[in-house]
């Protein structure tokens, strides 16, 4: 599998999980009120911790990928489809 494959399916495990919980989709959300610069400062400060935790690499390159804003966008317009709001 190459690694753009793996990104796309680490993000759409990620918009699962949005999709399932709350709680992530709350905090999601709330990163649409940040700048993009933060949105991006913010998200690549927590793929650092993720990476220092141990987490998954695929998850982590994902949480990466999010702090891009046509990725950010693209997937906050996916969860909004998927969940009608």
């Amino acid at each position: 599998m190459n690694h753009e494959t793996e990104i796309s399916q680490q993000l759409a495990k990620l918009v699962e999980a949005l999709v399932d919980s709350g709680e992530l989709r709350a905090w999601f959300f709330a990163l649409q009120k940040l700048s993009p610069a933060q949105r991006e400062a913010h998200l690549l400060t927590m793929a650092e911790r993720m990476k220092a935790g141990g987490e998954e690499p695929g998850l982590i390159s994902a949480v990466t990928y999010l702090s891009r804003p046509q990725i950010y966008d693209g997937v906050r317009q996916t969860l909004c489809e998927v969940t009608g709001k």
